[in-house]
């Protein structure tokens, strides 16, 4: 996995280092106390300091130009020569810019993480002792001030670690979660063992549990860690009973037996919604529990019942589908719910970057996430509604608008997945289509916006829906670079060289329609006609 080389890190420490050096330069400058010795050379250094936070400072936070790691690393040099060089001018260890060495190992901990935290704090250390040795015999030289300031430096340094453990700590979790593997197809056992596997490996944990209902039915699975590895063993209907009756409150669940639990010093206990679903996901650790630990299992939570309904919903479809009925579903699912899961992964990935810069945002798009989840599951649901004929929506004044809202809810999350503006044109005459059929021109319009996003990195898509004499005709023009190759092809001609997107011409070929795309690398525009009578052989 890739990573941006901008930092947000990189931008607060050139903002402060500019602060603090005009603050110094006033400091000096206004106090004709300091400094006592040197003053020309500690003017000319400060100087020379103002001049090179200002440049960096321009260079980072205004161009927003990314440093490579060499870069990094001899910025901080300058940092610490700089901090130790103007500390022993004005006065050593009773200088009134002893905070630029706290500014060092904030630094540190924000460019390196906790490795490089501490060899700076131990550099810190030396200089700031070297200075108040090379100062000791002075009369102004206070020993009770050099002491507090000598354990201040370990206390910061200790904060600092200890911060950079738990970002490092809540990073690899995202990550994990982030990397989560989708698996094939498995019974319900072994997608719970992969799922509970997964969950555990995530956390840490040595034992979790999860019991849920469906349809009436409630089973209770328990992974614990063994010598062999996780092995995950479904329980009676009374150990469901027990997890799924107990209160929300994580420590009520302590009754339940050691066998379960295992030797667990604490639990994090959250609920599991879905639309097939409704149950509790335990994790028994053994260390105390971190309410960041509960805001990822929430996370996480979600992305199980998603699995399991998704795995209900294609049992249920498998059950009463011929094999014809079970592509168009996959590729039904694919169109819809997956993209919006990917999108979610993607989400989640950008979590390790916001957490330590903003809780107040990384909470916004923890809100996000579960957003982007429960609009896959709804939609989900309103495809698992359309498999039911007596079910199925019938067409009126309400159906006219369905197209429309969700064009306009397909707009919204590829702009907050992607920043890919979406425009739509629906002309009225396809309000009057059957309901069916405008899930075919749905599905048809959304994979022409994904193939944008994903492959032509586009920043604008236009989709126009209509119909011409017995066809309805969608087209779609993107500003991306277009496809791998470039010309104008017919379906036929995409099927003969073995070109275009694959799924766009599997559902236009089994509709017995006819598709041509024109390719540069200024964009492409794609035209789909697909004949109503064939729409309607399909519904």
């Amino acid at each position: 996995m890739s990573y941006p080389t901008y930092s947000r890190g990189e931008s607060i420490i050139a903002t402060g280092r500019l602060i603090l050096a005009l603050a110094s330069f006033a400091a000096i400058y206004f106090d004709p106390l300091e400094p006592r010795r040197f003053v020309t050379a500690t003017y000319a250094l400060l100087g020379l300091y103002v001049a090179y936070s200002f440049v960096a400072f321009v260079a980072i936070v205004l161009v927003a130009r990314p440093l490579e790691k060499r870069e990094r690393i001899a910025s901080h040099t300058i940092d610490i020569v700089f901090f130790g060089t103007i500390n022993y001018l004005t006065a050593g260890s009773s200088s009134p810019f002893f905070v630029y060495f706290v500014f060092t190992i904030v630094c540190a901990m924000l460019r390196f993480g906790r490795g490089g935290t501490l060899l700076t704090a131990a550099v810190a250390g030396i200089v700031f002792v070297s200075s108040a040795l090379a100062t000791h015999d002075e009369p102004d030289f206070e020993m009770n001030r050099f002491v507090i300031r000598l354990a201040y430096l370990a206390v910061v340094t200790f904060l600092m670690i200890a911060l950079a453990q738990f970002h490092d700590r809540v990073r690899r979790d995202l990550s994990r979660i982030a990397e989560w593997r989708r698996g094939e197809w498995l019974d319900r056992d072994h997608l719970v063992a992969s799922l509970l596997e997964e969950v555990a490996s995530i956390f840490a944990a040595t034992h979790v549990a999860l019991a849920y209902d469906h349809v009436g039915e409630r089973v209770a699975y328990v992974a614990s860690l063994r010598d062999d590895g996780f092995r995950t063993v479904a329980q009676s209907p009374d150990v469901a009973d027990a997890i799924l009756e107990k209160s929300p409150d994580a420590h009520a669940l302590r009754s339940l037996p050691a066998a379960l639990r295992g030797p667990a010093h604490d639990l994090i206990s959250v609920p599991i919604e879905g639309d097939f679903i409704h149950g509790r996901l335990v994790l028994f650790e053994d260390r105390p529990a971190l309410q960041e630990d509960a805001m990822l299992a929430t996370i996480a939570a979600k992305m199980v019942a998603g699995r399991l309904d998704h795995h209900y919903a294609a049992e249920q479809m498998q059950r009463g589908a011929v094999a014809e009925e079970r592509v168009r579903v996959a590729r039904d699912l694919h169109d819809s719910v997956l993209q919006s899961l990917t999108g979610a992964s993607l989400q989640i990935s950008t979590l390790p970057k916001v957490i330590s810069r903003d809780p107040i945002e990384f909470r916004e798009r923890i809100s996000q996430i579960a957003d982007i989840i429960m609009g896959a599951q709804t939609e989900l649901r309103r495809f698992i509604d359309n498999l039911h004929p007596e079910r199925r929506e019938r067409p009126g004044a309400v159906v006219r608008v369905r197209l429309r809202e969700r064009l306009a809810a397909l707009a919204q999350r590829f702009w907050q997945q992607w920043r890919l503006t979406v425009v739509t044109q629906v002309e009225p005459v396809v309000q009057v289509l059957p309901v069916e059929l405008q899930g075919e021109i749905y599905a048809l319009a959304s994979e022409i916006v994904a193939n944008a996003a994903k492959h032509a990195q586009a920043q604008r898509v236009e989709i126009t829906i209509g119909v011409d004499r017995n066809d309805a005709v969608i087209r779609g023009r993107d500003d991306g670079r277009g496809f791998p190759f470039h010309g104008r092809f017919t379906l036929d001609e995409l099927v003969a060289t073995r070109r275009g997107p694959v799924t766009l011409k599997d559902r236009v070929t089994s509709l017995k329609g006819d598709m041509v795309i024109d390719s540069s690398d200024r964009g492409s525009s794609i035209e789909l006609r697909i004949p109503i009578a064939a729409l309607g052989e399909t519904a």
